[in-house]
């Protein structure tokens, strides 16, 4: 990343459809509030909370953590309106994000929370290692028991092949942040997810 920073071309469009069962989770469970994210080009993930075994968050990917598909069942707040976007690499500079720090090279946020998007951004500055920010975010969170933390560590070099097809919903139980971090001793992009999911 150097002096650039990556910025995902967003294509926000609404959707009602969604992808396969992944695991223990079958996306035909009501209430309709279920959220898919897939993402190709990847270097490695982790999750904190709930272990994504089923039936409310799953993950499944491949062996060599280039491939993922995780699916939450959101613990809605109101009534709301899914959206997909497909975000792909390119290099440019944007920080969409409140925290402002010079080591934040990229950040654009889909946070109905602002203290979510916060603490996302701040615990990404501390690690490229996605379990140590999943773990850190997590034991942030307020009822820490119905909240779920996924990082995916985005390949940056991996163009065309990276990108995300992420599904959104503009509520308080769901946070999205795109961040690309350039420090002296590593450059590195993750895809955080919050999300408030139901439990059985």
């Amino acid at each position: 990343m150097s002096s650039r920073a990556l910025l995902f071309l967003c294509c926000a469009f609404f959707a009602v459809a969604v992808d396969g069962d992944v695991g223990t989770c079958r996306h035909q469970n009501p209430p309709p509030s279920w959220l898919t994210t897939t993402g190709h080009g990847l270097e490695g993930w982790a999750t904190a909370g709930v272990p994504p075994t089923g039936p409310n968050f799953c993950l499944q990917g491949s062996e060599n953590k280039t491939r993922l598909e995780v699916d939450y069942h959101i613990n809605l707040s109101r009534s709301v309106v899914l959206e997909q976007r497909r975000l792909n690499v390119s290099f440019v500079n944007q920080n969409a994000c409140h925290n402002k720090d010079p080591r934040i090279t990229y950040c654009v946020p889909f946070c109905a929370m602002p203290s979510l998007q916060a603490v996302a951004s701040l615990k990404a500055l501390t690690s490229s290692d996605p379990k140590e920010v999943a773990e850190a975010i997590h034991a942030e969170l307020d009822k820490a028991k119905d909240w779920v933390v996924t990082v995916i560590k985005v390949n940056f070099r991996a163009v065309p092949q990276a990108h995300l097809d992420v599904q959104s919903f503009p509520d308080p139980s769901w946070c999205s942040v795109y961040i690309g971090i350039d420090t002296a001793s590593d450059s590195y992009l993750f895809e955080i997810q919050i999300a408030r999911i139901l439990l059985s």
